[in-house]
């Protein structure tokens, strides 16, 4: 019965499967320093196209050349996006504090 077998359809599931795992738990770890969010979701979208496109690999050795290879790029777009989000966070709370619903009343900028 080739279902079952090692290059079976339920096997290959399986394997996808695992490496999706193992990727989440690397992008998982890698972000425990927020600083590194950018860099470890740019790895794991990355690696993620690759397990996908059946490109075959070691998840993690390519997951850290790709973390590597993107840091200084990611990680300056994602510490904009954090100063803008805690920008966002700080005005929509100071709304709310002068009993304003939303952020009317209160000038963004």
């Amino acid at each position: 019965n080739k279902l079952f077998s090692y290059d079976g359809f339920i096997m290959r599931l399986f394997e996808k499967i695992f490496d999706l795992m193992l990727l989440h738990l690397l992008w998982v770890v890698f972000s425990i320093p927020i600083i590194t969010i950018g860099a470890s979701t740019t790895a794991l979208i990355s690696m993620a196209m690759k397990i996908i496109g059946k490109e075959e690999g070691y998840i993690f050795r390519n997951f850290i050349r790709e973390f590597k290879s993107n840091f200084k790029k990611s990680t300056c777009i994602w510490l904009v996006f954090l100063v803008l989000f805690i920008w966002v966070i700080f005005f929509i709370r100071m709304s709310f504090s002068l009993g304003t619903t939303g952020a009317k009343g209160v000038a963004l900028i």
